[in-house]
């Protein structure tokens, strides 16, 4: 709260309402989970905390997130804003003219048409008009990541669109000569721009399936980056009118294979909202009989097993390594119907990617039976997350329990899991080969390197083949 209180002293000493849109996309970027929805916390305690300040500072940004954001966020800072407008409170010299209304005066689209960086670099600009004040939000496209929005800049000039343009390609090196522009329309514009950011958006839901985490913003927070910025556009774009008829803009054929893969890791949505965890007060939970099939095993691996409907998702991930064989890792999510859950990060928080919100749902506060509902329905666990070891799970068997207590058990199996240092299945696939000895004497040095680096000390020590029911058992009584 310091520290947003003293944004606010510092909006309160702007004289531009475009420092304090900025600023407050800045601030709302920062409160966004990984999916670009506003976090409850933002919500439920930011804006509650900044508004129970009641001074210039608080309404100073209350205003500033107000005006930059534009989704259901946004209302609730503006009424907030209101309230204390009308309880009193000062508001700073910028506020109204951050009232008056944005008008849209000339869109153009700039592409290299001469030296090295001809066809290679082409930028989207927008000319806006409030107040009397100009400004120009340009973004940069990347055509070697199928046109994503590789950046967005906004400058502040009294040139006017052309002259602006006119004075970049008047000052531009030899090799960034031939500066050519198209104009657009208001609708082809939006179009565009927007294109350019769900381009972007989906190239970075892959690149977090990957595990591949943005790095922070270099610029510091003094400048907004991408992110914030792209939050100020999105409430430009929505005044601007709609193109109509325009097909997506494709992706190339490797990253459209790969947007398809990250569309079947992130089941639909269930229409309704997650249902209620099982109470004590109604008695025992019934137990669920579980079928886990690990997904991509040339030979069937599988276990059966039996808990109860209200084991959370996190001890079902325990439970699930125990049955396998695997040791324990907190790395692990579950892909449900209704959203995938995730384990906290053990060591904190990243300061490059603070992974999910802290009101982001983890697998500590989701049972199985509010994500398995039904006979046949499904999830999918993947354990490990770097070596993506997925789990589809099914519920076979739905019966009744007599007393409160009841451990997990396995009543059936087929065949051992990976090791868990194979890292995918073509390396599993070496290893079987190893062991029979058809890439390599199983007791040669290349294969004892090879047998170090999955976690074993000799061939002997894992037999693909081996499933012994009472031993599995024997280990899921341990978690008790």
């Amino acid at each position: 709260m310091s520290g947003l209180l003293s944004t606010g002293a510092w909006l309160r000493e702007r004289t531009d309402p475009l420092d304090a849109e900025a600023a407050g996309s800045v601030i709302a970027a920062r409160y966004r989970r990984p999916d670009g929805q506003p976090t409850r916390l933002f919500v439920d305690e930011v804006l509650p905390r900044v508004t129970a300040a009641a001074n210039t500072e608080a309404l100073a940004i209350l205003l500033a997130i107000g005006a930059a954001t534009p989704e259901s966020t946004g209302e609730a800072a503006r009424t907030s804003a209101t309230v204390l407008a009308a309880a009193g409170v000062p508001a700073p010299s910028w506020a109204d003219e951050l009232a008056e209304p944005i008008t849209a005066t000339g869109f153009r689209l700039l592409r290299r048409t001469t030296g090295l960086a001809a066809g290679k670099t082409a930028v989207l600009c927008g000319e806006f008009v409030r107040a009397g004040r100009r400004h120009i939000l340009a973004v940069r496209l990347n055509p070697l990541r199928c046109g994503e929005a590789a950046g967005i800049v906004t400058l502040r000039t009294d040139l006017g669109l052309d002259r602006a343009i006119a004075q970049v390609q008047a000052g531009a090196t030899r090799d960034a000569a031939g500066l050519g522009g198209k104009e657009l329309d208001a609708a082809e514009f939006r179009w565009e721009v927007s294109e350019a950011l769900a381009i972007r958006a989906a190239h970075e839901a892959a690149d977090l399936l990957l595990g591949f985490r943005p790095s922070s913003d270099p610029h510091g927070q003094d400048v907004p980056g991408y992110h914030a910025t792209a939050l100020l556009l999105t409430g430009r774009l929505q005044a601007l009118p709609t193109l109509r008829h325009q097909p997506p803009r494709p992706h190339t054929a490797a990253c459209d294979e790969l947007i398809r893969i990250v569309a079947r890791r992130s089941p639909t949505r269930h229409p309704g909202p997650l249902p209620a965890r099982w109470a004590r007060q109604e008695g025992p939970a019934p137990l669920y009989q579980i079928t886990v099939n690990m997904r991509g095993a040339r030979q069937p691996i599988w276990r059966r097993l039996e808990v109860p409907a209200d084991l959370s998702l996190a001890r079902l991930h325990a439970v699930i390594q125990a049955a396998f064989g695997w040791q324990e890792s907190e790395l692990h999510e579950f892909e449900t119907p209704f959203g995938t859950f995730t384990a906290p990060d053990p060591d904190g928080p990243d300061p490059d990617f603070p992974g999910p919100a802290p009101d982001w749902p983890d697998t500590r506060t989701v049972s199985l039976g509010q994500v398995l509902t039904g006979v046949g329905s499904q999830i999918v666990g993947v354990y490990l997350l770097e070596n993506e070891w997925e789990l589809d799970i099914e519920l076979a068997k739905i019966s009744g329990r007599t007393t409160g207590a009841s451990d997990p058990r396995c009543l059936d199996g087929q065949r051992a899991a990976p090791p868990e240092g194979c890292q995918s299945w073509d390396v599993y696939e070496e290893f079987l080969r190893i062991l029979e000895g058809e890439d390599a004497d199983p007791d040669s040095e290349e294969s004892y390197e090879r047998l170090t680096e999955i976690g074993l000390a000799e061939a002997t020590d894992f037999d693909p083949r081996w499933f012994d029911l009472e031993a599995v058992n024997a280990d899921l009584s341990r978690l008790r």
